[in-house]
């Protein structure tokens, strides 16, 4: 299982609803309430790993889902590459690692591979056969980073190579600070499709603390908030974490803000509304993802 986790400000119960989430504004109200005013609440949401498995054998395939889904992994099934290739344009959420078997009819689980990491860079991808494998094609698997498992194997074979296989896929995290409900949801959702963590708090003090508690790769703040705004933010954070980047956002007074921003340390300014695209390469340049 991966730990997702939507950080909510008391000071804000509009920052409570996510889309996709399954939770009801009602419910999360509810949790606000009981909340300390100013201190905020954590909400943890269990979400399940997606691995999609390419196997034009039934009883493999059968076997594979099972395996997996005991794992607690969640599964997207395709029969054979153009199947496969479907699902992944159609699906909305990130896909966690591809599981392919190397013959596929039509084509192999390596050429699958290269042409999903098209619209998915940096897809993690097990190839699987019950063949023996050449040492032209296991060399072209390694090159692209992709792992080789023999069948048959065993459910335990199956969960160490995944485990090995995912530990080395560091997810950054992100803590997007907005007290603007629409700019949360909007940016947490394009955030959390790309393949990052994200962390949605409403205001600088609970930003201030969560800093204090949580491993974070980058900070994306508005600059005109309540309860501390994001300009003091950012100057109360380059004195903590001075090596921890900062992306500045807002659409107040024609850029003014953002320009000051810049000047007290952010590494990049991005006005608002901003673009699904323009959000994307704004976290990628700075994380240097891209």
């Amino acid at each position: 299982m991966i730990f997702g986790q939507l950080r909510l400000s008391a000071n804000n119960a509009h920052t409570t609803a996510s889309a996709g989430t399954g939770i009801g504004l009602s419910m999360v109200k509810q949790t606000l309430k009981q909340s300390k005013e100013g201190n905020g609440t954590t909400v943890r949401i269990c979400l399940p790993r997606t691995i999609l498995i390419v196997e034009d054998d039934p009883d493999v395939r059968r076997v594979l889902r099972t395996m997996l889904q005991s794992l607690g992994h969640s599964v997207l099934e395709a029969v054979s590459a153009t199947e496969a290739a479907s699902l992944s344009s159609g699906h909305a959420g990130v896909i966690d690692l591809l599981v392919a078997d190397v013959v596929l009819g039509g084509s192999t689980g390596v050429e699958l591979a290269r042409r999903l990491r098209e619209s998915r860079p940096g897809l993690p991808v097990l190839h699987i056969s019950g063949y023996a494998q050449d040492s032209a094609v296991l060399e072209s698997m390694h090159e692209s980073g992709a792992e080789f498992l023999a069948k048959p194997f065993t459910r335990a074979a199956l969960a160490e190579t995944i485990r090995h296989i995912l530990d080395r896929q560091k997810r950054h995290r992100i803590l997007f600070v907005d007290d603007d409900a629409t700019a949360a949801l909007f940016a947490s959702r394009v955030l959390r499709e790309a393949g990052f963590e994200v962390l949605v708090v409403g205001n600088g003090n609970v930003a201030l603390s969560t800093i204090e508690t949580e491993h974070l790769d980058l900070v994306i703040t508005d600059l005109v908030m309540p309860s501390r705004e994001g300009l003091e933010t950012i100057i109360m954070l380059r004195k903590s974490q001075p090596s921890l980047p900062v992306i500045a956002t807002s659409g107040a007074f024609d850029g003014h803000f953002l320009k000051t921003a810049l000047m007290l340390g952010a590494r990049a300014a991005l006005p608002k509304p901003f673009s699904e695209e323009a959000l994307l390469n704004a976290v990628q340049a700075v994380l240097g993802t891209g």
